[in-house]
């Protein structure tokens, strides 16, 4: 048996053999030996895992890749070039809303969501092979015909009506 690892069984000294343990604080690891002949560290691999995520004092800190930290990163950079535009729309559909335009902003928010954005992300999900990044960007830029559609409403006028009887 291994000393250093129960679930370790002994093997020659020349042939490859994998050592598993647990590194707690400050773990000693021992002594690593290479295969003969091997001159660099190309022939020691060192894997570890690591929780998904880690109390920081009060804040919780999340364990994630490059690739997940820099996709994240460009989906926030995505939603922050759409907010000029997200937020137009809402200003726009609360002013038709206001103006008693319900069926109208019903229409633009539930509906335009499952005639067209949600179509457009499966079928752009399952019968391409367009990554994350540019499909979103995709799925987001329709907000931008309802911004187009919000402006046409607004200067038509047709949400205004005169509440009070004179």
């Amino acid at each position: 048996m291994c000393p250093r690892a129960p679930s370790c069984s002994a093997s020659p000294p020349s042939a490859t053999r994998l050592i598993p343990f647990r590194v707690t604080n400050n773990t000693a690891l021992g002594t690593f030996r290479l295969k003969p002949g091997a001159t660099t560290l190309q022939e020691v691999q060192i894997t570890a895992e690591k929780p998904l995520y880690a109390m920081d004092g009060e804040k919780m800190v999340y364990n994630v890749s490059d690739g997940v930290r820099s996709l994240a990163t460009s989906l926030l950079w995505v939603s922050a070039a759409m907010m000029p535009f997200h937020a137009f729309t809402n200003c726009a559909y609360f002013t038709l809303r206001a103006g008693g335009q319900t069926t109208v902003t019903f229409l633009f928010d539930a509906v335009f969501m499952w005639v067209l954005c949600i179509p457009l992300a499966f079928c752009l999900s399952r019968f391409t092979d367009l990554p994350i990044l540019p499909l979103f960007m995709a799925v987001t830029a329709l907000d931008l015909v309802k911004c187009f559609i919000g402006v046409m409403l607004l200067k038509k006028g047709v949400w205004m009506r005169n509440l009070v009887n004179e």
